[in-house]
């Protein structure tokens, strides 16, 4: 998956092509979370759910129906080539998330429009999108997808369980793409979830109405303020509009519908390697106090929980309840409220997490570029090497893996270069040599004033 843009907000133009493990880095106000957002939006979007039924309903009625195959790729090829209705609540959407009137808004200044595409990896396939100030949001075309959506095969037969059953088979060039058992024309619903993934195999990973965990900036005050967020939202008599963009609001119901009952076991591992290496637990109860940390032995809820463990309370929640394989994260500043040690213990569980789910991370923190260069290093050396560096055997990630951008404030983006030997010298190293030389030269001076003084007193 690829998003290319320009005059979005403060960027003039940039051209991100999503790796396992994605990091945007970059000063303040550069355009990092812009872009972040934009591509949860563009994520998470659900499509106009009734037309798609009715679309649905015109093209397979009965799953004995003799034309079955025919109807479902039918269907498919009417969805799909009728791209608004996928994005009929984009701009909706997009005002609530950059909480903004009209998405002019998020047009450059002195520009006067706005363009994002959404594309494959090769740039083949594409859905564009424009930003004007006259007609707000539009969806341009959508380019490149004709011949994939014509090589999708459907095959069914017999389910094993119940003999007037159906399965359904997606494949496209040969490759099996999805299966889905039909128990009876009741569960003809089901054939809508063969969209996101004919989405994900011609735009390399994208879907949109994708659940997709993202776990904002501000996740410390948050989770402290969660309980009576939550009450005043729930409680009809409280008139205020509490102002939730609907990326944090989103945040505060993911947690509050959370079910202490672990989704993936692998993922779950890493929030125990968290867990272990911070010396705490983080604990989820269907009873209120829902959210407790264990610290030391103490027990507390999260409202009265350090800094540095509120933050990072959602991320571990996520792992174990809240994520499953083949989904995304995104995650602004990981490194909030933590200390230099933990920003590697981060940077470690999630470069592992991005071995099963796409992981995409904004940050400010050297730390965490330091210890990606570690493990793409690490990756080069054998078990015993490893252990031997403190380190567990199942770490390392490979350089093409791992995307580095660079938002500046000219408002472009620079792809970081990654090889065997790690990530090359960033304007964020560059940043720290500068303050290092603005220490060494304060200190010479110093020590110079100091030994002229000592000195004149001497004499």
């Amino acid at each position: 998956m690829r998003i290319i843009g320009e005059n979005f907000g403060p960027l003039i133009n940039f051209d991100i092509k999503i790796k396992p493990f994605s990091i945007f880095i970059g000063p303040n106000a550069s355009g990092k979370s812009y872009v972040a957002y934009l591509i949860w939006c563009l994520l998470r979007v659900e499509p106009d759910f009734d037309k798609l039924d009715k679309i649905l309903q015109n093209h397979v009625k009965d799953i004995k129906d003799p034309n079955l195959t025919k109807g479902i790729k039918d269907f498919l090829k009417s969805s799909l080539y009728n791209p608004d209705l996928f994005y009929v609540e984009l701009e909706n959407l997009l005002k609530d998330t950059f909480s903004i009137n009209e998405v002019s808004e998020l047009i450059q200044e002195e520009t006067q429009e706005a363009k994002f595409i959404i594309t494959n990896n090769s740039g083949s396939a594409k859905i564009s999108f424009s930003l004007t100030k006259e007609k707000g949001l539009q969806l341009e075309k959508i380019e490149g997808i004709k011949n994939k959506i014509e090589s999708l095969e459907i095959k069914t037969k017999r389910t094993i369980r119940n003999t007037s059953g159906v399965k359904v088979i997606l494949s496209m060039k040969g490759e099996e793409l999805y299966s889905l058992d039909l128990q009876s024309s009741k569960d003809i619903y089901k054939l809508s979830s063969f969209i996101p993934i004919v989405f994900q195999e011609i735009f390399d990973g994208y879907s949109p109405y994708f659940e997709i965990p993202l776990l904002p900036d501000g996740k410390a005050g948050l989770m402290r303020a969660h309980s009576a967020i939550v009450y005043l939202l729930m409680d009809r008599k409280w008139k205020p509009v509490i102002p939730l963009n609907a990326a944090d609001a989103e945040f505060m119901r993911a947690f509050e519908i959370l079910e202490p009952r672990i989704k993936d076991k692998e993922i779950a591992n890493l929030a125990s390697f968290i867990e272990e290496k911070m010396n705490a637990q983080f604990l989820l109860y269907r009873e209120p106090p829902r959210y407790v940390v264990k610290i030391r032995g103490l027990e507390m809820p999260i409202e009265r929980a350090p800094s540095g463990h509120r933050e990072i309370a959602p991320l571990i929640l996520t792992l174990k309840y809240g994520l499953i394989e083949n989904a995304m994260l995104i995650m602004e500043e990981p490194e909030a409220h933590l200390h230099p040690d933990a920003h590697s213990i981060i940077t470690r569980a999630l470069a592992r997490l991005s071995q099963f789910s796409d992981v995409l991370i904004t940050t400010h923190s050297v730390y965490i570029l330091d210890e990606i260069s570690n493990l793409i290093k690490l990756n080069e050396l054998n078990s015993m090497d490893k252990k031997e560096l403190g380190y567990e055997e199942w770490e390392g990630i490979v350089p093409d893996d791992v995307g580095i951008y660079f938002f500046s404030f000219d408002g472009k983006v620079k792809s970081l270069e990654i090889t065997e030997e790690g990530i090359e010298e960033s304007e964020l190293d560059q940043v720290v040599l500068e303050m290092a030389n603005a220490h060494a030269r304060v200190e010479s001076k110093f020590e110079s004033k100091r030994v002229s003084k000592g000195y004149s007193q001497k004499l």
